[in-house]
């Protein structure tokens, strides 16, 4: 602490996080994770990138991505404590994988962990239209929005294991209906919560190699392989394999938190099948069979497998009147899903709704570009080229 290093490097910066073990020499392996962030020591090289995440734009569907290279990660929920005890294990005793720090898109904590990222890396970041990111924003489902159902017993009436949705930003008279007079909470959470790319950028920025960021339409299911494929090639990490997890909507649709859930078809033989989507990768463990095709054959816009143990696919070899009524179960089942989808998305809007509303609202509109001119800087800056191209944000600029 007294060395010409330590007073350049952090006293006459004012750096509020300084080491209080010399990183250089501090033997990494022999500290307790909780230790070294106390101790502030700065995360050990050997991360790959970090990944700016934005609330609104697919930042579920990357973290599926990124898992699909074999990406060791952290979750997109984790504190920035448990953010950085994630990836201290990581790069202390896993360094045999390709490592990504994933920087949370919502619920600022501090400037701590940002100052612990000292490493020389790029960042990836996926950036949306800002007027289409409301969408998802004002069409939030709330905390009680789609109450997963763990098990479900075959026979079970659908409207029973399919609760009805809330809305984060519902009227105030009805919580299963969104509403645009709530569009000033919304502009609110994001000036308190949710827009922190800007403050991250600027914490980063010294260490930023670069930003490469990636139009919201490039992770769409069309898209998306090629663009993970793209950026493996370029920053050195597995190449995905399974075409069929990036043309399967992963968080878009509202039915996410519906799966996985299992479905018992015969307490009595112990016989239960798991209902998941393609994207769980619990569908490669060799323990279980896919048995999708047999059960299920119609269209399927959730992306939706069928699973089960090895000895219950043989067991139900001999039970094919049982076969019958999973199948006819499953069945409903979607076309119960979609049924529901279909009332749901006549309550939701779209962006010409916002925009219609924000003209009719001046003063909100106005107080939506001061946002969005701060946190988006940077992608303007860095390409305008991406910003062109957003149609609803140009229409929304032209009535501020």
């Amino acid at each position: 602490m007294r060395s010409k290093e330590f007073q350049e490097k952090y006293i006459n910066t004012n750096h509020p996080y300084p080491p209080l073990l010399n990183p250089r020499t501090a033997r990494y392996s022999k500290i307790p994770a909780l230790l070294a962030w106390e101790l502030n020591l700065p995360l050990p090289s050997g991360y790959g990138f970090i990944f700016l995440a934005i609330h609104g734009c697919g930042a579920g569907a990357m973290q599926v991505f990124l898992e699909e290279c074999n990406i060791a990660t952290n979750s997109r929920f984790d504190s920035d404590r448990d953010i950085y005890f994630t990836h201290f294990k990581n790069l202390v005793f896993r360094r045999d994988k390709y490592i990504a720090i994933w920087a949370r898109a919502y619920n600022f904590e501090s400037s701590k962990l940002y100052y612990l990222l000292d490493s020389n890396v790029p960042a990836i970041c996926v950036v949306r239209d800002p007027i289409s990111l409301i969408k998802p924003l004002i069409n939030h489902l709330g905390n009680k929005g789609f109450d997963r159902i763990p098990v479900i017993n075959l026979g079970d009436n659908y409207e029973d294991v399919i609760l009805p949705a809330e809305y984060y930003y519902a009227s105030k008279n009805d919580i299963y209906t969104p509403s645009l007079d709530r569009l000033p909470d919304v502009l609110s959470s994001m000036k308190n919560s949710q827009h922190t790319l800007r403050i991250r950028i600027e914490l980063l920025s010294k260490n930023l190699t670069n930003i490469h960021y990636i139009p919201f339409e490039d992770i769409g299911t069309s898209k998306a392989f090629d663009t993970l494929y793209a950026l493996s090639k370029k920053y050195g990490f597995d190449s995905p394999k399974r075409r069929e997890v990036f043309e399967t909507k992963i968080n878009g649709s509202n039915r996410s938190p519906l799966f996985p859930f299992t479905l018992v078809c015969d307490k009595n033989s112990n016989i239960e099948l798991i209902v998941l989507r393609v994207c769980d990768n619990k569908i490669l463990d060799s323990v279980y069979v896919d048995m999708t095709s047999i059960l299920y054959d119609g269209f399927n816009p959730y992306g939706i497998r069928i699973i089960a143990k090895k000895d219950v696919y043989d067991a139900l070899q001999f039970k094919l009147d049982l076969l019958k009524d999973i199948s006819k179960y499953i069945d409903g089942y979607i076309q119960a899903l979609i049924r529901i989808d279909e009332i749901e998305m006549k309550k939701q809007f779209n962006e010409e709704d916002i925009i219609e509303y924000l003209k009719s609202n001046i003063n909100l509109a106005r107080e939506f570009k001061i946002a969005f001119d701060l946190e988006y800087a940077d992608v303007k800056s860095r390409r305008a080229d991406i910003v062109e191209k957003w149609a609803y944000y140009q229409e929304f600029e032209k009535i501020c």
